[in-house]
Protein backbone atom coordinates (compact mmCIF):
# COMPACT_ATOMS: atom_id res chain seq x y z
CA UNK A 1 0.00 0.00 0.00
CA UNK A 2 1.38 3.47 -0.69
CA UNK A 3 1.98 5.31 2.14
CA UNK A 4 0.20 8.11 0.97
CA UNK A 5 -2.94 5.82 1.58
CA UNK A 6 -1.87 4.50 4.69
CA UNK A 7 -1.44 7.86 6.41
CA UNK A 8 -5.31 8.66 5.32
CA UNK A 9 -6.22 5.59 6.96
CA UNK A 10 -4.23 6.36 9.93
CA UNK A 11 -5.55 9.99 9.77
CA UNK A 12 -9.47 8.05 10.24
CA UNK A 13 -8.84 7.25 13.46
CA UNK A 14 -8.87 9.32 16.93
CA UNK A 15 -6.02 11.53 18.03
CA UNK A 16 -5.39 9.50 21.41
CA UNK A 17 -5.38 6.67 19.21
CA UNK A 18 -3.09 7.92 16.16
CA UNK A 19 -0.54 9.33 19.30
CA UNK A 20 -0.03 5.49 20.95
CA UNK A 21 -0.95 2.90 17.61
CA UNK A 22 -0.50 5.01 14.64
CA UNK A 23 3.64 5.18 13.72
CA UNK A 24 3.08 1.40 13.94
CA UNK A 25 -0.33 0.85 12.17
CA UNK A 26 1.52 3.12 9.16
CA UNK A 27 3.99 0.76 8.70
CA UNK A 28 1.48 -2.17 8.95
CA UNK A 29 -0.15 -0.97 6.40
CA UNK A 30 2.57 0.37 4.16
CA UNK A 31 3.63 -3.55 4.06
CA UNK A 32 0.44 -4.91 3.14
CA UNK A 33 -1.27 -4.78 -0.23
CA UNK A 34 -3.72 -2.35 -0.97
CA UNK A 35 -7.06 -4.91 -1.29
CA UNK A 36 -10.49 -4.11 -0.87
CA UNK A 37 -10.16 -6.15 2.40
CA UNK A 38 -7.21 -4.23 3.63
CA UNK A 39 -8.59 -0.76 3.40
CA UNK A 40 -12.30 -2.14 5.00
CA UNK A 41 -10.73 -3.32 8.01
CA UNK A 42 -8.74 -0.44 8.30
CA UNK A 43 -11.80 1.81 7.64
CA UNK A 44 -13.71 -0.66 10.20
CA UNK A 45 -11.23 -0.05 12.51
CA UNK A 46 -11.34 3.73 12.40
CA UNK A 47 -14.94 3.83 12.71
CA UNK A 48 -14.95 1.86 15.99
CA UNK A 49 -11.83 3.78 17.47
CA UNK A 50 -14.46 6.49 17.13
CA UNK A 51 -17.45 4.38 18.23
CA UNK A 52 -18.19 6.67 21.13
CA UNK A 53 -18.06 10.07 19.14
CA UNK A 54 -20.44 8.64 16.55
CA UNK A 55 -22.58 7.72 19.18
CA UNK A 56 -22.39 11.23 20.54
CA UNK A 57 -23.49 13.05 17.45
CA UNK A 58 -25.94 10.64 16.43
CA UNK A 59 -27.67 10.92 20.39
CA UNK A 60 -27.42 14.57 19.48
CA UNK A 61 -29.59 14.55 16.47
CA UNK A 62 -32.00 12.36 17.83
CA UNK A 63 -32.26 15.03 20.89
CA UNK A 64 -32.71 17.79 18.28
CA UNK A 65 -35.50 16.10 15.95
CA UNK A 66 -37.32 15.24 19.17
CA UNK A 67 -37.22 18.38 20.46
CA UNK A 68 -38.35 19.92 16.90
CA UNK A 69 -40.83 17.91 16.92
CA UNK A 70 -42.34 18.09 19.97
CA UNK A 71 -42.06 22.08 19.62
CA UNK A 72 -44.12 21.79 16.21
CA UNK A 73 -46.84 19.91 18.54
CA UNK A 74 -47.33 21.26 21.64
CA UNK A 75 -49.43 23.97 22.64
CA UNK A 76 -47.07 25.79 25.26
CA UNK A 77 -42.96 26.26 25.21
CA UNK A 78 -42.81 23.78 28.40
CA UNK A 79 -42.13 20.85 26.73
CA UNK A 80 -39.79 21.58 24.55
CA UNK A 81 -37.98 23.28 26.95
CA UNK A 82 -38.25 19.99 29.33
CA UNK A 83 -36.33 17.93 26.39
CA UNK A 84 -33.78 20.68 26.29
CA UNK A 85 -33.07 20.71 29.47
CA UNK A 86 -32.58 17.01 29.78
CA UNK A 87 -30.67 17.20 26.37
CA UNK A 88 -28.45 20.32 27.84
CA UNK A 89 -27.63 17.60 30.87
CA UNK A 90 -26.90 14.27 29.92
CA UNK A 91 -24.89 16.20 26.63
CA UNK A 92 -22.77 18.61 29.03
CA UNK A 93 -21.89 15.83 31.69
CA UNK A 94 -21.03 13.19 28.64
CA UNK A 95 -18.86 16.15 26.78
CA UNK A 96 -18.18 19.26 29.11
CA UNK A 97 -16.13 21.19 26.87
CA UNK A 98 -18.38 21.28 24.42
CA UNK A 99 -20.76 22.62 26.76
CA UNK A 100 -21.08 25.99 24.80
CA UNK A 101 -21.92 24.03 21.52
CA UNK A 102 -24.43 21.79 23.24
CA UNK A 103 -26.41 25.25 24.82
CA UNK A 104 -26.64 26.96 21.55
CA UNK A 105 -27.27 23.68 19.45
CA UNK A 106 -30.43 22.89 21.63
CA UNK A 107 -31.62 26.34 22.31
CA UNK A 108 -31.33 27.20 18.66
CA UNK A 109 -33.57 24.13 17.43
CA UNK A 110 -36.73 25.62 18.61
CA UNK A 111 -36.46 28.14 16.09
CA UNK A 112 -34.65 25.90 13.66
CA UNK A 113 -37.82 23.37 13.71
CA UNK A 114 -40.14 26.32 12.43
CA UNK A 115 -37.38 27.62 9.90
CA UNK A 116 -36.98 24.07 8.52
CA UNK A 117 -40.65 22.69 8.56
CA UNK A 118 -41.65 26.86 6.35
CA UNK A 119 -40.28 25.65 3.20
CA UNK A 120 -42.85 22.55 3.19
CA UNK A 121 -45.96 24.67 4.00
CA UNK A 122 -46.34 22.75 7.69
CA UNK A 123 -46.97 25.16 10.67
CA UNK A 124 -46.43 23.99 14.36
CA UNK A 125 -50.04 24.24 16.98
CA UNK A 126 -49.06 27.34 18.08
CA UNK A 127 -46.08 28.44 16.28
CA UNK A 128 -44.64 32.28 17.11
CA UNK A 129 -45.90 35.42 15.49
CA UNK A 130 -42.28 36.05 14.15
CA UNK A 131 -39.69 33.18 13.96
CA UNK A 132 -36.93 35.25 15.68
CA UNK A 133 -39.58 34.91 18.84
CA UNK A 134 -38.61 31.17 19.06
CA UNK A 135 -35.04 32.57 20.39
CA UNK A 136 -36.24 33.00 23.53
CA UNK A 137 -35.49 29.05 24.20
CA UNK A 138 -31.53 30.04 24.42
CA UNK A 139 -32.12 31.63 27.32
CA UNK A 140 -33.39 28.21 29.45
CA UNK A 141 -30.78 26.53 27.72
CA UNK A 142 -27.88 28.66 28.74
CA UNK A 143 -28.95 29.01 32.37
CA UNK A 144 -29.88 25.67 33.02
CA UNK A 145 -26.01 24.71 30.87
CA UNK A 146 -23.93 27.25 33.27
CA UNK A 147 -25.94 25.54 36.02
CA UNK A 148 -25.06 21.61 35.15
CA UNK A 149 -21.76 22.83 34.84
CA UNK A 150 -21.59 24.54 38.19
CA UNK A 151 -23.15 21.25 39.47
CA UNK A 152 -20.76 18.96 38.42
CA UNK A 153 -17.39 21.39 39.01
CA UNK A 154 -18.96 21.43 42.67
CA UNK A 155 -19.33 17.53 42.43
CA UNK A 156 -15.76 16.92 41.51
CA UNK A 157 -14.40 19.45 44.09
CA UNK A 158 -15.81 17.64 46.67
CA UNK A 159 -14.87 14.63 45.57
CA UNK A 160 -10.81 15.70 45.26
CA UNK A 161 -11.48 17.11 48.74
CA UNK A 162 -13.32 14.23 50.07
Amino acid sequence: MSPQLAEFLVRLHGKRWRERYGTEFTALLVELPATPRTIADALWSALTSRGAEIAIVFGALIACLAIGYVNLNANEIQPPLLLIFVANAVFIVLRPRLAWFWMALFGLTVVASYVIVAPFGIAGVDPPKHTYEALIALVPSVVEGLLVLGARAAIIGLRRSG
